[in-house]
C-alpha cells in the first residue's frame, strides 16, 4: 500500500492494464513511485491530494528531466515517429457514439488503454499517418480528436458493437489503395473495463497549484475526484506528490 505522502509520477502512457479474458481488459491509471507501480483503483474512496514539485519527466522513460509537460529527453526522442512516416493502425472505438482514429503501430496498445472508449476494433494498417487521415476522412464518421472529455464522461455506448460499422470503413478502403499502403486488419474488438462511477462531475480541474478530492475512478486520460476531474494529459511527465487521508 502507499505511503502517506510520496513523490512519483502519473503518466498517461503509463497505464495498469490487467488481463481479465481474451481481449477483454480492465485499466487504471498507474502511479510509478520509488518502490514501483501502484494501480490508482487501489485507492477508490480514499480523499487524495496531488501536488505538483515543479519538476517534469521525460514522458517515456519517466527518468530523465526535460523543460515542459509531454516532452521526451534526447535518449527517446525519435523524429521519425513524431513525423508521422511510420505505420498507422486504424481503428474504430466507441465514445458516446462509433468513432475512427489512428495511432502509430509502434504504441497502438498502450494509446488505446489511455483513451478512455470502452471497445477498439483494428480495421487497417498503413504505411504512414498521411494515408490513415485519407482514410478516416473518407469513412464518413467523426474524427476521435474532437471527442471532448465530457463525452466520455457521459458514456451512453453501451450494448453498441463496432462490427456494424466496421464494413462501411472498408468500403471506403477497397479498390483505393495498393496492400503497401493500407492493408486491411480482421481482428475482433478489444473491450476496456475502466473505473467509472455511476455519477460523475464534469467541472474539470485545473493542477496549477494543488487538486484535492475524494477519488471516485477513471476513464482513460481522465482522474475522477468528487469535486470534479483531472485530465492527466496535463500531467504527462510531472512530478507530484501524492497526499492521502
Amino acid at each position: 500500500m502507499l505511503k502517506r505522502t510520496v513523490n512519483g509520477v502519473i503518466c498517461p502512457l503509463h497505464m495498469s492494464v490487467q488481463d481479465i479474458k481474451e481481449n477483454h481488459y480492465k485499466v487504471s491509471p498507474g502511479f510509478i513511485h520509488e518502490d514501483g507501480v501502484l494501480p490508482l483503483s487501489e485507492l477508490l474512496g480514499r480523499t487524495i491530494t496531488i501536488t505538483p514539485t515543479g519538476k517534469v519527466h521525460c514522458n517515456t522513460c519517466l527518468d530523465e528531466y526535460v523543460g515542459s509537460e509531454g516532452k521526451v529527453c534526447d535518449v527517446c526522442c525519435n523524429p521519425l515517429l513524431d513525423s508521422g512516416d511510420v505505420p498507422h493502425v486504424v481503428y474504430l472505438s466507441l465514445a458516446q457514439n462509433a468513432v475512427i482514429g489512428s495511432v502509430p503501430v509502434l504504441d497502438a496498445r498502450e494509446r488505446w488503454a489511455a483513451l478512455g472508449a470502452s471497445q477498439v476494433l483494428p480495421i487497417a494498417r498503413t504505411s504512414n499517418a498521411t494515408i490513415a487521415s485519407e482514410v478516416i476522412a473518407k469513412s464518413g464518421l467523426r474524427d476521435i480528436k474532437g471527442v471532448s472529455a465530457v463525452e466520455l464522461l457521459s458514456g451512453g455506448s453501451e450494448g453498441v458493437s463496432l462490427l456494424k460499422f466496421e464494413n462501411d470503413v472498408r468500403d471506403a478502403i477497397d479498390n483505393h489503395y495498393d496492400a503497401h499502403s493500407c492493408a486491411p486488419m480482421y481482428a475482433s474488438p478489444i473491450h476496456y473495463d475502466f473505473l467509472k462511477p455511476a455519477g460523475v462531475n464534469d467541472s474539470e480541474l485545473s493542477l496549477d497549484n494543488e487538486v484535492t478530492g475524494v477519488f471516485i475512478g477513471a476513464i482513460g486520460n481522465l482522474l475522477l475526484l468528487d469535486c470534479g476531474y483531472v485530465d492527466l494529459i496535463q500531467l504527462s511527465g510531472v512530478e507530484v506528490v501524492l497526499s492521502l487521508e
